[in-house]
């Protein structure tokens, strides 16, 4: 049984990987990238550098509340955090459709001035397009990601099962055979980081899993419902007798010291009323339950200690399995729990699942390139690898160069960054297409690493605040943005020269023999 089970693994391992292989690099790449997605929004925001967060961000943000929002039913305040440099504000005014956005304001966090930024969609489109992909009806796009992290999940599981030697694999890398070096590139991506593998797999598999089993309800609603508490008409609203703006700051001091952690963001509902609530969100999670916060305290008008109510309840009691199990892996699969240092830790396995991918289409070229040249299949595939390695890379380092050379007050920018991912994205298709058998690889890979290599150099002359501005600030988000950019650009860099390197060296012999048969030639004449 051993012989045909482990060939039937083999078989399924290979198919239910390489038919949607390329859709699982997108996705893990840009599932990697959105990690970091609120530091790539800052980055993505260069007038949003020039603020610094201060001390003084909470009454900042109180004076800035009462004076255009003094009548608003709600107000959120985004306090500055080591993700945000920035005082982001909002609010709701009585009578509002609830399903909407309210009225927003991005204030520096130190003099309290208006922040115009530009339009864009900054990490957010990479995280969307990580499960959502785009230009797709949303059903569609979902069904085709589920079914994708399907085979990846059969992909692993088929691969642990074939593999004897997995772990003794993980320590052998033979460089001098071609095809033998990219498999074991792929057994090293796979193992390096097999339990979180297993674990982003599996996680995103349930969070979508209402795209292909019918539950009797979206399973990301939770068994609660998704409308609990929610106010979906436009209700005429009551007068409400309005008082004195409280001391919000010394509220915060309070709520940090009743909590233990940082404060990251504030909730009122009734601001500046006698049944005024006041939660305090702060980011440092105890729970892998409720929201996207952690921990959560509410306070009254007077500053006093109270039970929240309602729709403001936190979310991590009374809640059904369903719902429990469900915001323990969306926890788990983004990463809300993470401080800085894992998050680094979560994007150097999401990496190694992106290389795993990546290595193991190319593998499937490489072992077939001698026998099936020239037809269809072959052609296909090796054509999708370098559109989907190389120039999905591309098309990601111009989405963040239309980011700063498109206008920042150009009429739908915002669209056009995205229109000119895919259209560089396309653009690579076609010349993989064309010259898939001409250094294709090459050329994209050059062009996809200087871009990255250039950010850079782009974001020190496009920003109000250059490079030396910025260390001097400690924008540590930016720097480590640049600093990320420059390690992609050299690795995609240091590829093209070793794939241009070995042409030379398959070519050089050809070349030798070549003359040897010349010369031959000649004396024997």
């Amino acid at each position: 049984m051993k012989g045909p089970l482990r060939k039937t693994m083999t078989w399924l391992h290979t198919w239910s990987s390489i038919l949607l292989g390329w859709l699982l690099f997108a996705i893990f790449l840009t599932g990697t990238l959105s990690y970091f997605r609120m530091e790539i929004s800052h980055w993505m925001t260069p007038e949003a550098h020039v603020s610094v967060p201060s001390e003084q961000s909470m009454s900042i943000a109180a004076k800035r509340l009462a004076e255009v929002a003094p009548d608003a039913e709600s107000w959120n305040i985004s306090l500055p955090s080591e993700r945000s440099n920035t005082l982001d504000l909002s609010w709701r005014n009585p009578g509002d459709n609830q399903r909407r956005r309210g009225p927003m304001e991005v204030l520096d966090a130190s003099t309290g001035e208006q922040i115009n930024v530009r339009e864009t969609r900054g990490g957010d489109f990479l995280y969307r397009f990580h499960f959502e992909l785009y230009h797709l009806p949303r059903g569609v796009s979902r069904t085709l990601v589920e079914i994708a992290t399907l085979a990846m999940f059969i992909a692993l599981i088929s691969g642990i099962i074939m593999h004897r030697k997995i772990f003794s694999d993980f320590f052998m890398f033979r460089t001098k055979n071609r095809s033998l070096g990219w498999s074991d590139a792929h057994a090293v991506t796979a193992v390096l980081a097999l339990p979180f593998h297993l674990m982003i797999t599996f996680s995103g598999l349930i969070l979508l899993a209402s795209t292909l089993v019918f539950w009797g309800g979206d399973i990301n609603r939770g068994g609660n419902g998704g409308n609990q508490g929610r106010t979906t008409d436009v209700v005429e609203a009551m007068p409400v007798e309005r008082l004195p703006l409280p001391d919000l700051t010394r509220m915060l001091d309070t709520a940090e010291h009743e909590l233990g952690a940082k404060v990251s963001f504030l909730f009122a509902n009734n601001p500046m009323t006698l049944d005024a609530e006041y939660l305090f969100y702060s980011s440092e999670r105890t729970s892998l339950l409720g929201n996207r916060f952690g921990q959560t305290i509410a306070l009254d008008y007077d500053g006093n200690v109270r039970e929240a109510t309602g729709m403001f309840a936190p979310t991590d009691a009374n809640v059904s399995a369903v719902s429990a199990i469900n915001g323990v892996l969306r926890t788990l699969h983004e990463a809300r729990f993470a401080d800085t240092f894992v998050r680094w830790l979560f994007f150097i396995a999401g990496v190694s699942g992106t290389l795993m991918v990546g290595t193991g289409s190319i593998l499937w070229a490489t072992k077939r390139a001698k026998r099936q040249a020239g037809q269809f299949g072959f052609e296909l595939v090796h054509t999708l690898n370098i559109a989907s390695i190389a120039g999905l890379c591309g098309a990601v380092a111009s989405y963040f160069w239309l980011n700063r050379v498109l206008p920042a007050d150009m009429l739908t920018r915002q669209s056009w960054e995205i229109n000119g991912f895919f259209i560089v994205w396309l653009i690579a298709l076609l010349h993989a297409a064309i010259f898939r058998h001409r250094n294709a690889w090459q050329w994209q890979l050059w062009v996809s690493g200087g871009l990255f290599a250039l950010l850079p150099v782009l974001d020190q002359f496009t920003s109000p605040v250059g490079l030396w501005g910025a260390i001097v600030d400690g924008d540590v988000m930016r720097l480590s943005f640049d600093g990320m950019c420059l390690v992609i650009g050299g690795i995609l860099l240091s590829s093209a020269a070793y794939l241009r390197k070995k042409s030379q060296l398959v070519m050089a012999p050809n070349t030798s023999l070549s003359k040897t048969i010349t010369e031959q030639k000649a004396i024997t004449s």
